[in-house]
């Protein structure tokens, strides 16, 4: 379980890092290593934004790699327009 929890996470980093070298980002995002410790915000700009209009951010904590969490938050996946839409009512809590 552990091989295949550190495989994934390996996965959506390599992820992110071929997107970010692809990406028209104003930012220039931080190195792993020049990261503060306790919790660093990461605003990558560019084109990414957040279903309310917000700018998209998100958060990492510099730590021991033998105890990683991944979390993805539950919610605002779009399976039509109907159940996305902020003039209606959305399926989901657009302000988390």
């Amino acid at each position: 379980m552990k091989r295949l929890l550190l495989t994934l996470c390996l996965v959506l980093l390599v992820v992110g890092v071929v997107a970010a070298q692809d990406s028209d980002a104003d930012t220039d995002l931080p190195a792993f290593g020049e990261l503060d410790e306790g919790w660093n915000l990461i605003e990558p700009g560019g084109d990414t934004i957040c279903s309310n209009g917000t700018p998209f951010a998100f958060w990492v904590r510099p730590g021991d790699s033998e105890k990683v969490v991944f979390y993805l938050q539950g919610g605002g996946a779009c399976w039509f327009g109907a159940n996305c839409d902020l003039q209606s009512t959305p399926t989901y809590d657009p302000f988390v």
